[in-house]
């Protein structure tokens, strides 16, 4: 298998017809962009190192002329934050994005299509939850998956869900015994394995919304204003029918008196 170092920080012209090339590395350099154009000569690739560089965008079609032969992707120590690319990639088995700036598991890989290992470790993940994808790789039976998340800043008490789920049976997250906890303090350093979620104290930390908490918040919200509306009405109601009642008691009498002094 020919392998192929490049220690610059650009995509030199001489590699433009290395059409039989299998592996390229390009770690340790500057380069900071990957873009459509850089690799569509290379069109037999099936592994490519691009560690320690200074990586903060891949474009969405990147590596799409090698979506059928690429296997194995290294991007580790970078500063990448999301993967679209991954959506165009077919046939990919591996991805490390090791020691990069993900704050989160990125949505492309709800789908995971062919991919059999993910490498997260030492990025900036704080919070995993039931709209992270692992959530939906539990719905699909996914069962060949590994993934590797040592070294995250978890905020255990908004990743309950994730506790749990590294108990259950389904669990594909393979260092889960090294993961610990960075917020709230009353749980820095603990091991999320070692956590029981329903004896957590979660009181007093700070408080960071998610989606269903908004979704109660609008919920309890519309439910206030239709009790207000609710009330209004009837008191509303309540006072037109004694107005009107008052109204008519007032001419009624008003009539009679009249009556009486004509006679």
């Amino acid at each position: 298998m020919e392998n192929t170092s490049l220690k610059t920080a650009i995509f030199p012209k001489s590699y433009e017809n290395c059409t039989n090339l299998e592996s390229i590395v390009l770690s340790n350099n500057k380069l900071s962009m990957i873009t459509s154009d850089n690799f569509k000569s290379l069109t037999s690739l099936t592994k490519i190192f691009i560690d320690n560089a200074e990586l903060n965008s891949i474009e969405l079609n990147a590596f799409i002329n090698l979506s059928k032969t690429l296997q194995l992707i290294s991007l580790t120590s970078n500063s990448l934050k999301s993967a679209e690319f991954l959506s165009t990639m077919t046939n990919l088995l591996s991805i490390n994005f090791d020691k990069n700036k993900f704050k989160q598991l990125p949505t492309e890989i709800i789908k995971p299509g062919q991919i059999k290992y993910f490498f997260f470790r030492n990025n900036q993940i704080d919070i995993i939850n039931e709209f992270s994808p692992l959530f939906y790789w539990t719905k699909t039976n996914l069962s060949d998956i590994e993934i590797y998340l040592n070294n995250n800043p978890f905020d255990c008490c908004e990743s309950r869900w994730f506790i749990r789920y590294l108990t259950s049976p389904k669990n594909l997250v393979k260092d889960s015994s090294n993961l610990t906890c960075a917020l709230p303090k009353i749980y820095t350093g603990k091991r999320l394995i070692d956590l029981h979620v329903d004896l957590m104290d979660c009181s007093n930390g700070p408080f960071y919304p998610t989606n269903v908490h908004l979704s109660k918040l609008v919920l309890i919200l519309l439910c206030f204003t239709g009790v207000v509306i609710f009330i209004l009405a009837v008191v509303g109601g309540t006072l037109y029918r004694r107005n009107k009642f008052d109204f008519r008691r007032r001419r009624g009498y008003e009539s009679i008196q009249g009556d009486s002094l004509l006679g």
